[in-house]
């Protein structure tokens, strides 16, 4: 028999797609988002738990004293001491609120919940996990790293939702890490209590596939299938073996698909690195990068900046009219002309403080923004010819 599911202020496509594989499955709302505590049952009468809360645009995260208790029978508080027996819970760090005491106030009930404060991360890495054989313990459930590498088979960086709006701010001494910022700051984790496990995950974009994958792939780790216990359940009819070949082949496929994506993913890590290299090799791919950040640092004078770029590339590449048509975009040098020759009299020199000039209209200065990148991007390809 497989353990009965809690799912929490989830999205009814959530529940569905659990109970399609023989879960079954109860709902319930906590209350910080929809005003009202409604719990289906008591907690302790199940093990896995999955809270992935959203809120109505306009709304606010609600306080324990704000919301109505609906089913004060069953009481939430319940999960601290019962969590610890074996169970498990999964929860999205979703983005709630603006005011980080009310967001925290969301996820206050999980046991042992270490700090979140805000952030805005668009570069996110998977935490690496410590190297050492797999190891089972006696009750046949992974090792805390096992745990780790089996959560991170199922969650990758292209499922999160960016940017990322929380860090971890401390960890529980049984935590170990799922994913980092560039400041190697925790987003995300998988930490113990006594025999319980519970995952913070960053949101994502697709909930409710990376459920089913936890579910497929790694519940049964922990939980593994009872031996079926009456003639009934050994029994297995024609349509039910089909289907469990079904199910196997498809599990097989979805095997074969994570790797392929781990490597691709893997590979396409390895040429941005390559990419970044040989950008960064070339001197006037860095001059260009130059000019470019002073651009966009100076706005009310981006327009020079470009200009000199586009000066100093023509130089590089034998003229102007050799540049134009090396990197074939005479479109691009026709719009930044113009432009800059509308606003400046003098285009060698930066403005002098008060110089008055014409300034350019906001859709001049994103058609030359657009043109100079064009110019960039071309010359940057021209490196891996």
């Amino acid at each position: 028999m497989k353990p009965g599911v809690l799912c929490l202020d989830t999205s009814p496509a959530i529940a569905r797609a659990i109970r399609k594989f023989g879960w079954e499955v109860d709902e319930g709302t906590l209350g910080f988002c929809t005003g009202a505590r409604r719990l289906p049952c008591q907690i302790y009468d199940k093990d896995v738990f999955v809270y992935c809360p959203s809120i109505e645009a306009g709304k606010r995260v609600a306080t324990s004293g704000e919301f109505m208790d609906e089913t004060p029978h069953f009481w939430l508080g319940e999960i601290a001491t019962h969590l610890p027996r074996g169970g498990v819970l999964v929860a999205f760090l979703n983005n709630l609120d603006l005011d980080a005491g009310r967001q925290r106030e969301a996820y206050s009930w999980i046991p042992a919940i270490p700090g979140l404060s805000p952030a805005m991360d668009t570069q996110v890495e998977a935490a690496t996990a410590p190297p050492g054989p797999s190891v089972i313990y006696k009750s046949g459930a992974p090792s805390p790293e096992d745990f780790q590498r089996l959560v991170l088979t199922v969650v990758r960086p292209e499922h999160l939702r960016l940017p990322v709006r929380h860090i971890i701010e401390s960890s529980p001494y049984s935590a170990h890490p799922l994913f980092v910022n560039r400041n190697n700051q925790t987003l995300g984790l998988v930490y113990h209590q006594t025999g319980g496990r519970i995952v913070l995950l960053p949101e994502c974009t697709e909930p409710e596939r990376v459920l089913i994958n936890f579910f497929l792939r790694v519940l049964p780790k922990i939980y593994p299938t009872q031996p079926d216990s009456t003639l009934v359940d050994r029994f297995v009819s024609p349509e039910e073996r089909s289907r469990l070949a079904e199910a196997a082949t498809a599990r097989t496929e979805l095997d074969r698909l994570q790797g392929d994506l781990e490597s691709a993913t893997a590979a396409a890590n390895e040429a941005r690195t390559r990419k970044v290299q040989r950008i960064e090799s070339d001197e006037v791919s860095r001059q260009l990068l130059r000019y470019h950040e002073t651009a966009k640092r100076h706005e009310e004078h981006a327009i020079f900046y470009w200009y000199k770029a586009f000066e100093f590339l023509e130089k590089a590449l034998g003229g102007e009219k050799e540049a134009i048509r090396l990197l074939d975009c005479p479109g691009a040098w026709r719009i930044l002309n113009e432009t800059a020759n509308a606003s400046y009299n003098d285009l060698r020199h930066a403005p002098d403080p008060g110089e008055k000039i014409r300034e350019i209209t906001p859709e001049e200065a994103a058609r030359c923004l657009q043109a100079a990148e064009v110019v960039f991007l071309k010359y940057f390809d021209r490196l891996f010819v």
